[in-house]
């Protein structure tokens, strides 16, 4: 795996537990949504490069769709099934919620637990479909992919199961990805003229649009810097010097499966022990949330590697 690849997923899990922190003490602001927003779209053109990159090795065919489909099933779907049960019956211990089954069916069952894991295996799914079913050139899947992604984004449907709505927005992100992996060479050339320059220009637009945040994709803004900060965003993850954090991001699917509840748990400790208004508990209990997930997913991979891949269980 490449380096930046893991360094830039560590990254962005290390702000989620952050953000997660800070919201779990009732400190999140909210024009520090639109970078969280960021964060979390970032992770997931990552993925659409990876996924562009394997298929370039493997082509495209019935095995490759049925390893795609396997892969979607043992690594998004099943993990996000298990621990959504498994977290669901402590959840409603520590928060004194009276069980009901239409709550757990949507929130196990429905993927509502997990969302981003949820729309991840949608998006996934139905690009994989995309590389089976279409001959068109890679280079023109976004042309696919707009009018889904705009089905996603705007669309009035109460019933969101397995978040598919935003699974088709991430679909555009992974065509970004895509794009990215495709030409990549070129791109890393252009920036490379002076990417410390791009760097703080990633830096001046994220921070002029947090004081400024707009959320709609019916606002300009949204739209212009939504698409202006991947290309530089991944740039700046490239030369980010993270390599240490690597094994949150070769592990990052049982951080965030983790992400909700050890974060939670810690801010309940913490408020009544030093109260939440201090702004030095959120990041107490950042630190301990997230040693508390090292251990915790060295334990699950030692011991229990099956649970955020089943393919180790045939």
């Amino acid at each position: 795996m490449l380096v930046w690849i893991d360094s830039s997923r560590a990254l962005c899990m290390c702000l989620i537990y952050l953000a997660h922190a800070y919201a779990y003490c009732d400190l999140f602001r909210e024009e520090w949504k639109g970078g969280l927003i960021i964060v979390t779209n970032m992770f997931v053109v990552v993925s659409g490069y990876l996924f562009y990159r394997h298929h370039d090795k493997c082509g495209s065919g019935p095995n490759v769709l049925r390893q795609d489909v396997q892969n979607v099933a043992c690594r998004l779907v099943l993990p996000t099934l298990l621990f959504s049960f498994a977290l669901y019956f402590p959840k409603l211990l520590f928060n004194g919620e009276n069980f009901e089954w239409g709550v757990f069916l949507e929130r196990v069952l429905g993927g509502k637990t997990f969302w981003f894991t949820s729309a991840l295996a949608v998006c996934q799914l139905l690009y994989s479909l995309l590389f089976f079913l279409t001959f068109i050139p890679r280079r023109l899947h976004l042309l696919i992919v707009l009018p889904l992604a705009a089905a996603g984004i705007f669309s009035v449907a109460d019933c969101n199961l397995w978040r598919w709505q935003d699974g088709l927005e991430f679909m555009l992100y992974y065509a970004l990805g895509g794009l990215y992996f495709m030409y990549e060479e070129r791109v890393n050339r252009w920036f490379a003229m002076c990417r410390y320059l791009w760097g703080l220009a990633f830096a001046a637009l994220l921070a002029v649009y947090v004081s400024h945040p707009v959320y709609s994709w019916l606002e300009p803004g949204f739209v212009v810097f939504q698409l202006a900060c991947f290309p530089m965003g991944i740039i700046v993850f490239r030369l980010s010097p993270f390599e240490k954090l690597s094994y949150i991001g070769r592990n990052s699917l049982a951080f965030y499966l983790l992400s909700g509840l050890i974060p939670a748990v810690f801010a309940t400790l913490y408020g009544r022990w030093l109260g939440t208004e201090s702004a030095v508990v959120p990041l107490l209990v950042f630190a301990s949330a997230l040693g508390t997930s090292l251990a915790a997913v060295y334990v699950l991979k030692r011991w229990l590697p099956w649970t955020t891949d089943f393919r180790k269980l045939l």
